[in-house]
């Protein structure tokens, strides 16, 4: 991950308002938040995932 990646979710995960996402589903402990029209998805399980999907279609534009 990169210096701006890494602000960026920092940012996001500090500041940005928590939401619940019907749409988005896991078996695992998460924590929605939206953000200038895409929601950050933070997953736990045995490591840590991050997703990003864009709000307007619902497509996932990234997973780390």
């Amino acid at each position: 991950m990169n210096n701006k990646l890494k602000f960026l979710i920092d940012y996001v995960v500090n500041n940005a308002k928590s939401v619940e996402v019907k749409k988005i589903k896991t078996n695992f402990t998460n924590h929605i938040w939206e953000f200038k029209g895409y929601y950050f998805q933070m997953i736990w399980g045995q490591g840590v995932i991050l997703k990003i999907f864009n709000k307007d279609d619902m497509k996932e534009i990234l997973s780390i």
